[in-house]
């Protein structure tokens, strides 16, 4: 059986007045034992599992424990028998990263199941007490300057589709009460948004703002693919010459595909190998576009 493991990298934004920096956290995080470094919100519980700080980054895993309606174990036949857990017990899902001071990106690996970038996000600033981290998805640097270089962006558009779609546009306030109904309506309702500058030539839409709604969306298809389907910015270059960017094809993510033959797990070992030789894969790259300047 294959597996496929899936990656996103995201800049680490600390807050102006922080006097921390991300690595510092996880090294102090690192080193709280038990309980003390869990965050216990609601049913899942957030803990650093392992943290590994090399010469240049972090290699570590971050784990969601699931501890209320666990399901039963079942066999082929259909027979079911109850897991016998304690009360601190759970079921456990792993997700590994890397994170590199020198350039501040994070590269989490995508686990619906697992810590997503906003679970993550809530369990630093829960242990520090710090608000407003920053997580900023990375785009590919030729779409970067593609983006850099319009001067006017005319038409901004974004299509949404899944279970409970709705809630996506209310956590942003982008969409009045009728339109949330009708969303949530049935699973296969989609919406379709357009921001267009109409037949006015000289306008152009806020890039700042449609970049910062772009950067939100792709968190959350990160998060849960059947959200949103497509994200695309049309405009004019400094030429004069149309572009149109499809946002959630220059994001920058990678995958791994692994076979379990029999085995029905992926080992810690195996996780981490493969985390780490995706890094590895974009390492240099990364280090010229984002390395701090000494």
């Amino acid at each position: 059986m294959r597996k496929r493991l899936k990656f996103d990298f995201y800049q680490v934004i600390m807050p102006s007045d922080s006097a921390i920096t991300f690595g510092d956290m996880l090294d102090k995080i690192n080193a709280l034992e038990g309980k003390a470094r869990l965050y216990a919100s609601g049913s899942y519980p957030i803990r650093l599992q392992y943290l590994n700080h090399g010469p240049s980054d972090f290699l570590g895993d971050i784990a969601r424990i699931r501890m209320d309606d666990i399901p039963p174990k079942m066999k082929l036949s259909g027979e079911t028998e109850v897991l016998d857990l304690d009360d601190d017990e759970g079921l456990g899902e792993i997700t590994s990263f890397i994170y590199h001071s020198a350039t501040s990106i994070l590269m989490l690996m995508r686990n619906r199941n697992a810590v997503s970038i906003s679970g993550l996000a809530n369990y630093v600033e829960y242990i520090f007490e710090i608000r407003g981290i920053k997580f900023q998805p990375i785009l590919h640097e030729e779409a970067y300057k593609r983006i850099e270089n319009l001067l006017k962006i005319q038409r901004f558009d974004l299509e949404v589709a899944g279970p409970g779609n709705g809630k996506i546009f209310q956590d942003m306030g982008l969409s009045p009460e009728v339109a949330l109904d009708l969303m949530d309506h049935s699973p296969r309702v989609r919406i379709s948004i357009a921001f267009s500058t109409g037949y006015d030539r000289d306008l152009s839409l806020p890039k700042k703002i449609i970049m910062s709604i772009a950067e939100k969306f792709q968190k959350r298809k990160a998060e849960d693919e059947a959200e949103s389907r497509s994200l695309i910015i049309s405009g004019r270059d400094d030429m004069y010459e149309k572009e149109v960017i499809d946002l959630f094809d220059n994001y920058l993510t990678d995958s791994y595909d692994i076979q379990l033959k029999e085995q029905r797990i992926i080992t810690d070992d195996q996780r981490r190998h493969v985390t780490r030789k995706i890094w590895e894969s974009h390492r240099e790259r990364l280090l010229q576009t984002y390395a701090k300047l000494e």
